[in-house]
């Protein structure tokens, strides 16, 4: 049974690890975005 469970907490920590960085990688390109985005209206005035 312990050999069952600890292959399942291993596969299970790789899809937490790639939510964590989606949402990190997501939280850091919003800010981003905007900020391009009003770099490129500002620059057209």
């Amino acid at each position: 049974m312990d050999d069952h469970v600890e292959p399942a907490q291993r596969a299970g920590m790789a899809p937490e690890l790639k939510a964590a960085i989606a949402l990190f990688v997501v939280a850091a390109a919003v800010p981003a975005y905007f900020i391009v985005k009003l770099l490129w209206i500002f620059s057209h005035f």
